[in-house]
């Protein structure tokens, strides 16, 4: 921080009059105050510490006061001694027990850290003050004779820079100078905006005649036409509120038709299409199943016991597509009669919370779901995963179907085997639905 200098300008030693004659008790003291580099410091609150003491500039203090003060324009503070803040008796000093010296003290923030920014001699003392001290001698004697010279005195100390003078008057129109040297190039300025255009020049020559095309001719109203890559092919109009969609870039009406196994279908993939005999399966349309996308872990049922809505198969492993239970198109029914029975069981209630669609597949489904699998585990993984799904893993996955009062049909997609287990045992689930 920069130090801050107390300039004095003006010190006017007087007594302040008083209406009653009485005697004055306060000595009117200016000052403007100026910053290390001469710069008066304007319209700032500062406080002032003045301290009088006796004999010499560290002699006795016998008074000292505080004032808050607000510098002005020209950073000239006016004060009384003898009326700041204090708790002494400025009316007490004896004026005539001199001689007296003034030290001032600064706080440029207005509080009350003071930095000692010089001490004074008090060379005259008012009038009033000292007469005070001296007593009353009554009238005054008539005026003497005029004493001799003096001798001259020292040389005072150099006052403190004065205010900054007004703004001279501007000078008269100088030569003109030489002819500076030529600069350097300067840096390329942006582009400028672009001009208008040009008029319109005159038509060109006629071209020739393009070949006839081949886009062919409608021959009813809705008709369109689509490109396959080599031919224009015709579409027949829709019925009214059909939808057009695009099924393997052929604009079809309705949805894309379910032709084969592999295919992505909204939330699934196409494993198994229903044979003759199965259970769904219908001439001449196309059925089937759909696995889910995704997988859980869990158990089969949290009791151990029977459950009368789930045929109990036993331990027959060939029943696969004769007993009721086993079969494909079962699964459906197995979920039923398991979340009926078994409230606390994962698996069939994981895959129903999927939709009422869904269900845990039966041992006749679940053989059909490991048979595609495992016919390319790594294609058709990346079927699963390629729509943001998990690819199914080499495994133990439970099935729908019950295997005894304590057990339930699973699959071990390692290497397909069926067997099985504990209803409580945790294994893996998927889901499947039938379209």
């Amino acid at each position: 921080m920069k130090k801050h200098l107390l300039l004095v300008s003006a010190l006017l030693f007087g007594a302040v009059l008083s209406l009653q004659g009485q005697a004055p008790q306060s000595i009117q003291y200016q000052t403007i105050i100026r910053d290390v580099d001469g710069v008066v410091v304007m319209n700032k609150d500062v406080s002032l510490q003045l301290t009088i003491r006796q004999t010499s500039a560290n002699g006795t203090p016998v008074y000292q006061e505080t004032h808050a003060a607000t510098t002005n324009a020209f950073g000239l503070v006016n004060l009384q001694i003898g009326t700041g803040t204090t708790a002494g008796d400025f009316s007490a000093v004896d004026w005539s027990q001199g001689p007296y010296y003034l030290e001032v003290g600064l706080d440029l923030t207005g509080g009350s850290s003071y930095t000692i920014m010089g001490t004074t001699q008090l060379l005259s003392v008012p009038y009033a003050l000292y007469a005070e001290r001296a007593g009353n001698p009554g009238l005054p004697g008539p005026k003497g004779d005029t004493g001799d010279q003096g001798m001259k005195g020292d040389q005072g100390m150099k006052g403190d820079q004065g205010m900054k003078g007004d703004q001279g008057m501007k000078g008269d129109q100088g030569m003109k100078g030489d002819q500076g040297m030529k600069g350097d190039q300067g840096e390329d300025g942006p582009p400028g905006p672009p001009g208008k255009d040009g008029s319109k020049g005159d038509p060109g020559d006629t071209g020739d005649q393009g070949q006839q095309g081949t886009f062919p001719d409608g021959t009813q109203a809705g008709e369109m036409n689509y490109w396959d890559g080599s031919n224009w092919v015709s579409v027949a109009p829709g019925s009214r509120n059909q939808t057009l969609t695009f099924c393997d870039g052929v604009p079809t009406w309705g949805p894309c038709p379910v032709e084969e196994v592999g295919d992505f279908v909204d939330d699934g993939i196409v494993f198994y299409l229903f044979q003759s005999g199965d259970l769904g399966y219908v001439a001449g349309e196309v059925h089937g199943l759909i696995v889910s996308l995704d997988e859980g872990t869990g158990n089969w049922c949290d009791i151990i016991s029977d459950l009368p809505g789930v045929p109990n198969v036993g331990t027959n492993p060939a029943a696969l597509e004769t007993d009721l239970g086993t079969r494909i198109g079962d699964g459906a029914s197995n979920t039923d009669g398991i979340r009926i029975g078994c409230s606390g069981g994962f698996a069939a209630t994981w895959c129903r919370a999927k939709g009422e669609e869904w269900f845990l597949p039966s041992r006749g489904e679940l053989n059909e779901l490991y048979k595609w699998w495992n016919s390319d585990q790594s294609g058709n993984n990346s079927l699963l995963e390629n729509n943001n799904g998990s690819g199914i893993t080499a495994n133990v996955y439970w099935s729908s179907t019950e295997f005894t009062n304590s057990a339930a049909w699973f699959q071990v997609f390692s290497d397909g085997s069926q067997g099985g287990g504990g209803k409580g045992v945790s294994r893996r689930v998927r889901a499947v639905r039938a379209f």
